[in-house]
């Protein structure tokens, strides 16, 4: 029955994903599927079965820095021949090759994709928020061998072309014109007439009147518009490409058709790396650092890679605290800094900076998003768990001592499956202090829930309220 389920799960998790991809699973989890000595012997083929735990030993030291670089950790279980392995994934999304511990050959890749996707569509609801937050995240690579699965596993590239296409709608209005040099005939004689060309030819009495030159016009036919143009060619590719998901699609379907049509007149002329000169318009500038990052992941040999997601839930906890607060009369702060004055130690820190900061003239809030699957396992007792909360707490109570108010408030986010909050308070006994911490679930999805915004609504109404009665 073990068996039975663990193939069902890894059938229902993989459906979508090449046959080379050996394991997969969102991140920040703890409560994996754990391949069974069964599924060990079909991937690992060639090894000893009478010592399974020798060869689980040798893999995970195979792929100890491949593993690492993902924030991936791994434990091996039981006594030989019943043993297991197990991983546990942290705050990276990506994907890496693993090599076999039979012969050291790659026998697969292991993927991290998002916790709020569904494992179908992968990257596809990351690349929603990221265009709701109009937010850029570039991934971090590692040298590796190629991954085994290609562009299965590959970086979600289809953002970039979107990103490209609303930099060269934008360029389009921009009237950027430049002198193209063009070899043409002329009746008569010019400053730029190619004598040594005339005098070739002049002895026919026909091509007494046939003046070769070569005439500077003013056109937007010039190499670099037929460059933008070549890139945007390559773009609206990869956004027809099946893995492109419906939701990138079809919100720019309409725009990259007017699009073509508007440039069809200017040729493409194939480029590696646009160059981007001081002189160029700002919009001109945007849309070559945006071509240069299309061609990058295009050009970029799909080697192990990672993203970092916690960054991006920081920008979205920004976004929808920002979003609620400005109904209301305070002030809303991102990443504000905190500095510090006097002798630093070279480890010391230069400044303090939580991700917001909501001021009213009688309490500070502050505000610091952690992507950690404490909402996840908030039933669940552990060392880790205490220790990174203990972590997370004495942060934000140092946020709060900037506050001047009596009482202070600081609230934590953690993503989670659905909204939730709980309040508690530490209180010095001795000068009357109060600090009041909100810890908040937050589900990190591109189509906010209006039940969601209203909670969080209630909430911050609540908090503001409250200690506006105290104070």
């Amino acid at each position: 029955m073990r068996r039975r389920a663990a193939s069902t799960a890894r059938k229902k998790l993989d459906v979508s994903m090449s046959k080379d991809v050996f394991y997969s699973a969102p991140c920040l989890s703890d409560n994996l599927r754990v391949l069974d000595r069964v599924e060990l012997y079909g991937a690992f083929k060639g090894i000893d079965r009478r010592y399974l735990s020798q060869s689980l030993h040798k893999f995970l030291n195979y792929n100890q820095a491949c593993l690492a670089f993902l924030d991936v950790s791994s434990s091996i279980n039981g006594i030989d021949p019943d043993v297991d392995l197990s991983f546990v994934t942290g705050k990276y999304i990506g994907a890496i090759p693993l090599r076999s511990p039979a012969n050291g050959k790659q026998i697969g890749d292991f993927l991290v994709y998002p916790r709020f996707s569904d494992g179908q569509s992968l990257f596809a609801q990351m690349t929603s928020i990221l265009m709701m937050l109009n937010e850029h995240i570039e991934p971090e690579y590692m040298a590796s061998l190629p991954l085994a699965s290609g562009g299965v596993v590959r970086p979600p590239h289809y953002y970039d072309a979107v990103k490209y296409c609303y930099a060269y709608q934008t360029a389009t209005k921009e009237n950027w014109l430049k002198f193209r040099s063009d070899e043409r005939v002329h009746p008569y004689p010019k400053a730029s007439t190619n004598w040594q060309r005339y005098v070739k030819k002049e002895h026919d009495p026909q091509n007494k009147l046939v003046f070769p030159s070569k005439d500077n016009i003013l056109s937007d036919q010039h190499r670099e518009w037929r460059q933008a143009r070549f890139v945007f060619e390559r773009a609206v590719q990869v956004l027809e490409q099946p893995t492109t998901p419906m939701s990138v699609r079809f919100p720019v379907k309409d725009m990259v058709k007017a699009l073509s049509i508007k440039t069809q007149h200017i040729a493409p002329f194939a480029v590696e790396q646009f160059v981007i000169h001081a002189s160029d318009p700002p919009s001109i500038k945007k849309l070559k650092e945006q071509g240069n990052i299309f061609l990058f992941r295009t050009s970029k040999e799909t080697s192990a890679w990672r993203i970092d997601i916690a960054e991006l839930f920081e920008k979205y906890v920004q976004h929808m605290v920002g979003s609620i607060v400005r109904e209301l009369p305070v002030r809303f702060y991102a990443n504000p800094r905190f500095s510090s004055r006097g002798y630093l130690p070279n480890w010391g820190l230069r400044y303090l900076e939580p991700d917001a900061l909501i001021e009213t003239p009688d309490l500070s809030i502050a505000v610091d998003a952690k992507y950690k699957a404490h909402f996840y396992s908030r039933y669940q007792t552990s060392l880790t768990l205490r220790e990174t909360h203990r972590e997370d707490l004495h942060q934000i109570l140092a946020y709060c001592a900037f506050s001047s108010a009596k009482d202070k408030a600081g609230m934590l986010f953690y993503p989670a499956d659905k909204y939730s909050s709980q309040s508690f308070y530490y209180t010095n006994q001795y000068n009357g202090t109060r600090n009041e911490i909100i810890i908040v679930g937050l589900p990190f999805e591109a189509e906010v829930k209006p039940e969601t915004r209203q909670s969080l609504w209630r909430l911050l109404n609540s908090v503001l309220g409250q200690q506006a009665a105290t104070t």
